[in-house]
């Protein structure tokens, strides 16, 4: 149904390689974003992964040598972990 906004959406993605400190991200998209990603399809209904959304100042900068340094990481107010289940 809404094939050509999404093929245009997939089309001008880009990666942030540093973020602007004014431009806040509202918690509701980070909700949202997370909701879509818990339901989405996944082998035999595994969910293999856990999401762990980070806003702690002091957990961010402990994330930056795992994120090799980048900008991205060093300016992030807010970071989504994703983890892969090797239990499962």
């Amino acid at each position: 149904m809404y094939q050509k906004e999404f093929q245009a959406i997939v089309n001008l993605r880009r990666s942030n390689r540093k973020f602007d400190a004014n431009i806040p991200v509202p918690d509701e998209v980070i909700k949202r974003s997370l909701d879509a990603a818990i339901l989405s399809p996944n082998s035999s209904n595994m969910q293999l992964w856990e999401f762990y959304w980070i806003s702690s100042p002091e957990k961010l900068e402990e994330l930056i040598p795992l994120c090799l340094g980048q900008s991205a990481a060093k300016t992030a107010k807010q970071m989504v972990v994703f983890v892969t289940r090797k239990d499962k």
